[in-house]
């Protein structure tokens, strides 16, 4: 009997030690605030929106060159909506509060690979 009882309070104790590091960790780990891009690959030229729950000013990195249009400007469903142009292509990266919760975008060149082997041979000029 006493066997026993030494298990069960072992099992009792391991129990609360892990509960009580889920706990903590629930606790100190920092939620993100959702985010949203509304395209993932954009042209040079085009522009793309991306939303967020808080006002803060999105952080532009990258490659890439961005540039900001409008926002953020707050909409009804509460959420924050940043407008860019796509400037030069490269691989971007918005932030808004925390760095492990980015957004990306791939902004592509607007040429065409014809384009290049056209300019070669001289198909692009006009008589």
């Amino acid at each position: 009997m006493v066997i026993n009882m030494k298990k069960i309070f072992a099992i009792l104790i391991s129990l609360l030690f892990v509960a009580s590091v889920f706990g903590v960790a629930s606790i100190m780990g920092s939620a993100c605030t959702p985010t949203y891009v509304s395209s993932s690959t954009v042209r040079v030229g085009d522009q793309f929106t991306f939303s967020a729950g808080t006002s803060t000013t999105p952080i532009v990195t990258g490659t890439g060159t961005v540039a900001l249009v409008s926002g953020p400007t707050k909409h009804t469903d509460d959420k924050y909506y940043t407008t860019y142009r796509a400037i030069s292509p490269g691989d971007v990266s918005i932030d808004v509060d925390c760095s492990y919760c980015l957004s990306h975008v791939k902004i592509i060149s607007k040429d065409l690979p014809f384009k290049f082997f056209a300019k070669l041979f001289g198909f692009d000029k006009k008589d």
